[in-house]
């Protein structure tokens, strides 16, 4: 029955000697295979060896003590080839084995990758769409976005919902910025506008008459749009009525008060030829309704065309520059008094000074020497002193024009700190 296994060739039984005790031998084989054992073919030592058998072929032979230390041998012989067989049969199926779980491993491997690829392309897609957006609405191409933030709930799905938070706070933050800009631009059109009517309100002619050699000129720049300086002049018969003013603070309040209290000083000076009166009457006005913390400094004068006689009073304004013909600088520094505005009971004091033909009469506000260069330096006082006594023999305007530009070349780029105002009047008979 042994023998009758697939590749089983034989089993036999010998003792130590080699001698067969009991056989499953084919009996066509039996001669030959006696004559195997007679050749010594088949060892009696336990082992595994490999015999040719000439007219049978080549076996594996399997030699076993039946018992330890046992004389009695079993010898098993099975088919060499078929073995082999076996052997390349099963190593073709562990490679086709190898070659398919590899294919599969790299099919599988193919589609994770993809499952967290493409949505990474998709994700880096929309990136670039959103580089080219106007953020007035949402992109057409958020859906993509959108099902993935839905249908992913891992680190993916977390990103695209970030995506859309994205998309959606730079969408709110553009309205907002456009809102903003519209208001600032109609801000900075109404504030031109403003510009233009405080201008407006400023004599932009410096004609006093074709009677009179005297001349005058001013010059004024706010800090923002629009400022608290002013300047105003007008003729009164055989007096030249001017005043120069510095409301506190700057911007659309100043301006609103510079506009109010130019209108009263021009309207009061019109009807009174002293300066301390007008400044006087003036004030009264300013504090019958104005909040006490707004307030102008005011150099108000009057100089008469025929005789050189200029009166003057100061409410807590610069004092003013006489430039002789000499060159002499004398500072109208008497009888500064309080502002305008704060005090109602304040009462203010006309001074006189006489000018020759040929002398000037400079007015500023604290925007010419209080400007500041890079270095936080101020243009100051000695400043100005020196370009005025240089500036004897000139015109007003040519006055005006060199205070202004050693200003300018002094500030450089510095952006103007305060409100920038002159006027200056070249007596001559």
């Amino acid at each position: 029955s042994y023998v009758n296994v697939d590749g089983l060739r034989y089993a036999f039984v010998t003792d130590a000697a080699g001698k067969i005790l009991v056989s499953a031998i084919p009996t066509q084989n039996q001669d030959v295979f006696d004559k195997a054992i007679d050749a010594g073919k088949f060892k009696t030592t336990r082992r595994i060896q490999i015999i040719h058998v000439a007219g049978l072929g080549t076996f594996l032979n399997v030699s076993k003590p039946i018992l330890n230390q046992s004389p009695v041998i079993v010898h098993v012989g099975m088919d060499h080839d078929l073995i082999l067989t076996h052997i390349y049969h099963a190593i073709m199926i562990q490679q086709l084995v190898i070659i398919i779980l590899f294919i599969l491993s790299v099919i599988f491997a193919y589609i994770g990758i993809r499952r967290i690829s493409i949505p990474l392309i998709n994700l880096t897609h929309y990136t670039t769409l959103l580089s080219q957006h106007t953020f007035l609405r949402p992109h057409d191409s958020q859906y993509i976005v959108k099902n993935l933030a839905q249908k992913s709930f891992d680190e993916i799905g977390t990103l695209a919902t970030a995506f859309i938070q994205m998309e959606t706070m730079i969408m709110q933050y553009v309205q907002n910025l456009k809102e903003t800009t519209a208001a600032k631009e109609r801000i900075e059109s109404e504030l031109k506008i403003a510009h233009n009517i405080q201008q407006g309100l400023l004599p932009q002619h410096f004609d006093i008459g074709s009677d009179t050699k005297t001349t005058i000129h001013a010059f004024l720049e706010p800090a923002k749009a629009v400022g608290g300086d002013l300047y105003d002049f007008f003729r009164k018969k055989d007096w030249l009525c001017f005043t120069v003013g510095d409301v506190s603070g700057k911007g659309v309040p100043a301006a609103l008060f510079m506009a109010v209290a130019k209108t009263y000083i021009r309207s009061i000076g019109s009807d009174t030829d002293d300066p301390g009166e007008t400044l006087t009457r003036v004030n009264q006005k300013l504090t019958e309704d104005q909040d006490p913390s707004v307030f102008v400094t005011v150099f108000y004068g009057a100089l008469n065309l025929k005789t050189g006689e200029l009166r003057y009073a100061i409410a807590g304004h610069n004092p003013p520059y006489v430039v002789r013909t000499s060159g002499e600088l004398l500072a109208l520094s008497d009888g500064a008094e309080l502002v305008l505005g704060i005090d109602q009971a304040a009462r203010y004091t006309t001074h006189t000074v006489q000018l020759g033909s040929g002398d000037h009469i400079f007015v500023y506000s604290d925007g010419v020497t209080e400007a500041i260069n890079i270095a936080h330096e101020q243009f100051g006082t000695s400043r100005l002193e020196t370009i005025l006594q240089a500036q004897v023999g000139s015109s007003a305007e040519g006055v005006i024009t060199e205070v202004q530009h050693a200003v300018q070349a002094f500030c450089g780029d510095t952006h103007l700190s305060d409100d920038e105002t002159m006027l200056d009047i070249k007596f001559a008979l």
